[in-house]
Parts: structure tokens; C-alpha cells; sequence
């Protein structure tokens, strides 16, 4: 079965449209979402992406990609080099909010510096991703969140920005959704 994600293109980067709405089943729904969210008077204009057979840019803000269901609304993305890293993108987002995440993994050597265990570690999407997920971090992250393993056990001490108080979220919001 198909599914569509949609995306948001801000400051060079797609983020995952409000995670709750961010999976549709029938693309024609998800048309006249995005119509209904812009106040279009009629369809959208979307156009399919050169080189991409899954993918769709709507109205130069938003894009679409098609994928197969893996269980009830789980999106399976293995593959799509576009979409792996931003379902990773939002795991970045939510440890700069709340510091939690695991030693060992992809994410604990690419927040803490050691970017060769990091690309050992490193799915084929992340690791063609490697460097735009670095950018990501090097644009969003507080720099006390990363960079050496040091920064990254403080952080989850702390609980993130969370942790630091509704301030700093607050701040990390407006910068994120730009």
C-alpha cells in the first residue's frame, strides 16, 4: 500500500510537516489538505521532481514522497536516501529538546565528534546524508549539545533544552520553524 509523506522545505533543509499529519494514504486528500492550509482557491500546483519518480514539489514550500506502508501507518523508507535522514532529523530535534538518546549509536558518534564510528555505524540513508546532517546540527544545535562525548552525557544530564527551562525551548523553536 502507498503512502505520502509530507515535508517542509525552511532554510534549505525539509522538515517532517507537523508529525501528526505528516503520513496520508490517498494523495488526493493530501492535496486539498495543503489547498486548504495555503487558502488556495483551487488544487495546488505540484510538479514532480526531475530524477525522482517518488517525489513532488507543491507550490515551491512543500514536498511529497511516495513510499510503501510497513505495518498499520509506518511508513516504510528504507531506500529513499531523501526521506531516511529526516526521520532522523526529527530524532535530533527531540534530543536538543529532552537529551535522550543511547551511547553507541549513529547519533551518539555524530553529536559526539567521532565522525569514523559514526559512519561505521551509519545506515546507506545516513551515510549519504552524512554531511547535510552535520550542517543540520552545526544550524539548529546549541553548541553545548555537541562535539565531543563530554558535551553530548552533560546534555542528556541536563535533559536538553528542557531541562535548561521553557525559555531556551521556546527560542529553539522560533529558530527552528524560522
Amino acid at each position: 500500500m502507498k503512502a505520502y509523506i509530507l515535508f517542509e522545505m525552511k532554510k534549505g533543509f525539509r522538515h517532517v510537516w507537523e508529525y501528526d499529519n505528516a503520513v496520508w494514504l490517498d494523495l488526493n486528500e493530501l492535496h486539498a489538505y495543503i489547498a486548504n492550509l495555503l487558502d488556495l482557491p483551487g488544487s495546488p500546483h505540484v510538479e514532480k521532481l526531475p530524477n525522482c519518480d517518488n517525489v513532488w514539489r507543491v507550490e515551491g514550500r512543500f514536498e511529497i514522497v511516495e513510499c510503501e506502508l510497513n505495518g498499520i501507518h509506518e511508513p516504510d523508507v528504507t531506500g529513499f536516501t531523501d526521506v531516511e535522514p529526516l526521520i532522523f532529523e526529527r530524532a535530533l530535534r527531540e534530543y536538543v529538546l529532552d537529551g535522550v538518546h543511547s551511547e553507541g549509536s549513529f547519533k551518539w558518534y555524530l553529536l559526539s565528534g567521532q565522525l569514523f564510528e559514526a559512519s561505521r555505524k551509519a545506515d546507506s540513508g545516513n551515510l549519504r546524508q552524512m554531511r547535510e546532517l552535520v550542517e543540520w546540527i552545526r544550524t539548529y544545535a546549541p553548541a553545548a549539545c555537541y562535539g565531543s562525548p563530554e558535551k553530548v552525557r552533560a546534555w542528556m544530564e541536563k535533559g536538553g533544552l528542557q531541562g535548561l527551562g521553557e525559555h531556551y525551548v521556546a527560542h529553539f523553536e522560533r529558530q527552528f520553524n524560522g
